[in-house]
């Protein structure tokens, strides 16, 4: 029976990145992955400027044909445009990459296997506790022990279901399904649109540079913690396609390629991001942003964080690395959570608040505020223009979540 002093489960950035800490540290790592890489993933491609800034501190580059994307347009239910600026803050550069996972995810896993990892391509049956750690189950009657367990299998997760480290009732859900097209975009663009009349649909649509000469295409669907809503993102893909070619968006209408799709899991709800020596990162833990389901910072910054717990040797790392999360991510993820299941429980009001956040009166006084909120920018933007209302913004949004479990949950109940 093989034995690591930390077994990864999930090869994606998450994995990858904690992967490559630990091993740096001096770690035995074994990263467990059923697929074999290259391998795509449904993803907007998306890597935002906090993870830039980490990976470069981590001395990753930059990968092959990987785009630079900075300023985001958004297009409210009535067709206005908001242009939401991209600044450089204080922990963070005012730039992102665009970059299809295929290529990503791969060149993350080569760093970590070049600091000296080993991939074990095989599908985890299950995970147990053992006297002195964690026993994985492979196929073919195939076991692994380790020391540390860290679960980065996304959000369907195996460690933390065999860990019982997920209640299914508590979890904000999404799913999102993507495509490419052979066109070109000016600048990123989300779609925020009305499902019928007066009732905001509950997701949006995103077209993306994608650095090869195709645009990433896709729409993302809040469910609350109903799987069977997630059909409905397939459903509109091919209509957010048509609309953006007449409206000419996007250069032409050319057919897309393979559909893909993939479940979010948003918020940090309805999972404990670890205990004792099992620790969850990323998309695993719930750390996707609520409001754009952007999760790649967070996985990378989850799992450096979570490295670093390891490191420490402490008997009970998961209890250091979950105070972590409280200090660094869980008040955003808490904040923009609300919003999030607000705007699906009531599509209607949603659907009245987009319409004023897009009249031009009030666009052009928040449009940096929105930038940085939405992107969950806040707490590294030092004193850039609206800064200081996003800050106060997540603040009071925490204050009202609280008010309104006390006082009106059902305004939040997803029905």
């Amino acid at each position: 029976m093989k034995h690591f002093d930390v077994i990864v489960v999930g090869a994606g950035p998450a994995g990858s990145t904690c992967a490559l800490s630990l091993a740096r540290r001096g770690a035995k790592v074994g990263i467990v992955d059923k697929s074999k890489f290259p391998r795509d993933k449904a993803c907007g491609d998306v890597i935002g400027p906090k993870a830039v800034r980490i990976l470069s501190l981590l001395g990753i580059s930059k990968p092959e044909g990987a785009v630079e994307i900075s300023d985001v347009n958004i297009i409210g239910p009535r067709g206005d445009t908001v242009r939401l600026p991209s600044e450089q803050g204080l922990d963070y550069d005012g730039v992102g990459w665009s970059s299809p996972r295929v290529i990503f995810d791969h060149h993350l896993l080569q760093y970590a296997l070049e600091a000296g990892a080993e991939l074990i391509n095989a599908r985890v049956g299950s995970v147990g506790l053992t006297d002195t750690g964690y026993q994985i189950a492979l196929p073919n009657s195939e076991n692994l022990q380790s020391d540390f367990l860290v679960g980065a299998d996304g959000s369907i997760s195996t460690v933390a279901e065999s860990l019982r480290l997920v209640d299914s009732g508590k979890l904000l859900l999404g799913f999102a399904v993507r495509t490419y097209l052979d066109s070109t975009i000016e600048l990123p663009t989300i779609s925020l649109w009305e499902e019928s009349r007066g009732r905001l649909f509950p997701g949006y649509g995103w077209a993306f540079p994608s650095g090869d000469g195709r645009i990433n295409l896709g729409v993302g669907v809040g469910v609350g913690s109903n799987k069977k809503a997630g059909v409905t993102a397939t459903r509109e893909l091919e209509g957010y396609r048509r609309r953006l070619a007449e409206s000419k968006v996007i250069s032409d209408a050319a057919d897309p390629t393979q559909k893909l799709g993939g479940w979010l899991k948003m918020g940090a709800s309805g999972t404990s991001a670890g205990k004792g020596r099992a620790l969850l990162v990323g998309d695993a833990a719930g750390l996707v942003n609520p409001l754009q389901g952007e999760g790649i910072a967070q996985a990378i910054a989850s799992s450096v964080a979570a490295a670093r717990a390891i490191d420490t040797g402490a008997s009970d790392p998961a209890a250091i690395y979950r105070t972590w999360i409280q200090e660094n991510l869980f008040d955003y993820q808490r904040a923009s959570a609300l919003l999030h299941r607000v705007a699906i429980a009531n599509p209607r009001l949603a659907s009245v608040a987009m319409k004023a956040l897009f009249t031009p009166a009030i666009s052009s006084r928040v449009d940096s505020t929105w930038g940085i909120f939405w992107n969950d920018l806040a707490d590294g933007a030092g004193t850039i223009r609206g800064a200081r209302p996003a800050r106060l913004l997540i603040k009071s949004l925490l204050k009202l979540d609280i008010l309104i479990q006390n006082l009106a949950p059902s305004l939040i109940e997803v029905k």
